[in-house]
Parts: C-alpha cells; structure tokens; sequence
C-alpha cells in the first residue's frame, strides 16, 4: 500500500517586523505608543504548541487602526524557554500587521520604530523565508 503525503503551503498575509530592544514588553509598548499614537493593548498571551505536547506562551499587546483597516500585534520572541521563531534569536519582539502596508509605509513605519530610544534595530522580515512562521498564526 502507497503512502500519499498532502504538503499545504499557507498563504500568509500579514508582514513582520523584528524588534531588538531590551525593555520589558509594557515598556516597549508604551514607547511604541508615544511615538507612532498608537494604543496598543495588553491581550491574553498567545498560545503555541511545541512538540512533544509542551505549550509555550508569548505576551500580545494589540493596536487596531480601523480607518485604514490594519490591526499591530507587539508579541515577544522569547517565552519561559522556547523561542517564538527561533531562527531569529536576536529579535526580542515582532510586530504582525495584519493588513496590507505598502513599501513607503513599511518604511515610514520602520523609521519611526528606530527612532524610539529604547529601539536598538527594526527590520522587516520575509514570511516565505521564515522555517517557523506556523507559530505567528494566532487570532
């Protein structure tokens, strides 16, 4: 009997940005809002099965910009043990934009990041290069 193996490629439409900054996750949103006017949230901490049936939690702070239909997800890279996407250990945060950001905004949205004093790097991250983007789908 012949084994059929089924091999689904999402379609990811959110983009991610990495952030380095070694503040506390309250502390980095609350600069965050200072600077881009955002008002970013404390949600429930999302929820990511690992293998061998361990479950990680990551700390989700969210912003939702209705008038141009983009919600921000601030999440941290580092849970108790386990990284959130471990190929990119020197990302402390991502933030998910849900929505379509064009390249100036991306930019923009970018520089604004950078400018933020407790903000040592932002930069923007490829989805298809990502081995562990499975674990950035949470509602």
């Amino acid at each position: 009997m012949t084994k059929t193996v089924l091999d689904f490629d999402f379609e990811y439409d959110f983009q991610l940005i990495g952030i380095s900054c070694h503040q506390k996750d309250y502390r980095l949103a609350w600069f965050i809002n200072q600077q881009l006017k955002w008002d970013l949230k404390k949600m429930a901490n999302v929820e990511v099965p690992l293998p061998k049936g361990i479950k990680e939690y990551f700390s989700r702070s969210t912003y939702s910009d209705q008038a141009m239909n983009i919600s921000y997800d601030l999440v941290t890279n580092l849970g108790a043990e386990f990284y959130l996407v471990p190929e990119h250990r020197e990302a402390d945060f991502f933030i998910r934009i849900d929505g379509e950001l064009d390249n100036s905004e991306m930019q923009h949205l970018l520089s604004e990041l950078r400018k933020i004093e407790v903000v040592n790097l932002a930069y923007n991250l490829e989805m298809n290069e990502l081995k562990s983007k499975n674990n950035l789908c949470f509602e």
